[in-house]
């Protein structure tokens, strides 16, 4: 049902949620980092810029729950320096990157 909803922004929204959640509940970390990357990729293709620094911030927690800290400071910084750019500073993304050394 979300894959065919017209609203991106939805979309995007429910796929970082099932991201993080997936995350923090012992699920495969493939399983969370699936959902992340598809957050990402709505969120960029709508053009939700505050969406997609939330998203990749997500993305770079599933990353250090897989144990891939290179790909989570990757993805922690990008998520960072899209934070700051939107105004978006103190939040999620922002303090991931902070706490995982970025």
């Amino acid at each position: 049902m979300v894959d065919e909803a017209a609203d991106l922004r939805r979309r995007a929204t429910w796929y970082y949620w099932m991201g993080f959640l997936h995350s923090l509940t012992g699920s495969r970390p493939e399983v969370a980092i699936a959902y992340c990357r598809e957050a990402v990729m709505v969120a960029d293709i709508g053009g939700f810029d505050d969406l997609q620094a939330i998203a990749e911030s997500c993305l770079a927690q599933a990353y250090v729950c897989a144990g891939d800290l290179e790909a989570a400071m990757a993805v922690g910084e990008r998520a960072l320096a899209t934070s700051r750019r939107v105004g978006t500073s103190g939040g999620r993304a922002e303090r991931c990157a902070t706490d995982h050394g970025g």
